[in-house]
């Protein structure tokens, strides 16, 4: 499956370039510190904004530095195969039977089927007539995906818009850390 690029078009990068040439390591640690801040935060906003099931999706996304001899790269993804179709929808498609059963086990945990809840476990009851609820309203899921699709949660994109001026602040800042230091050791 393709991937989806958000980025940030940072400013300033030939202060950066030009700073890394004079002083790598001190380049190194401001951006480094600027990462540790900007990965863990924009993962909780994608997190915060991602739909879930039983949460699989939610734990699966992560935020990592990947540093070359050219630069640093932060990237924030999740391996799991269903994030597209999620993140962006799909277009009019069949649902494969285990799909249907997968959609009936998500309705049991999330629609109000008439089931009781126990309410040590917060988890539904086995109650009579609830598989057959649940499998009807998973049929009903599936033909709307089959005539209309799905659309995207978009948790990636509206993280990214929502705090892309904040994003870019913190670099600039992390830009005028490195001048300031540079000029104290030039």
């Amino acid at each position: 499956m393709a991937e989806q690029d958000y980025t940030f078009a940072f400013r300033r990068l030939d202060v950066i370039s030009a700073a890394l040439a004079k002083a790598p390591e001190m380049v190194n640690e401001e951006l480094s510190r600027f990462f540790a801040w900007v990965l863990p935060h924009l993962t909780s906003e994608v997190v915060d904004r991602m739909p879930t099931a039983e949460g699989h999706l939610r734990r699966s996304v992560i935020g990592r530095t990947e540093v070359s001899p050219t630069g640093m790269l932060g990237i924030i993804g999740t391996p799991l195969d269903y994030a597209l179709p999620v993140e962006l929808g799909t277009k009019p498609h069949a649902v494969s039977e285990s799909g249907i059963l997968a959609l009936a086990e998500w309705a049991k945990r999330k629609l109000p089927l008439g089931q009781a809840v126990s309410l040590k476990t917060g988890r539904p009851l086995k109650t009579p007539g609830i598989d057959e609820a649940a499998l009807s309203a998973a049929h009903a899921i599936a033909w709307k995906i089959r005539h209309r699709g799905t659309q995207g949660a978009f948790m990636f994109r509206d993280a990214f818009i929502a705090n892309r001026a904040m994003v870019l602040q913190q670099f600039d800042q992390t830009v005028d850390r490195i001048v300031k230091r540079l000029g104290s050791t030039a």
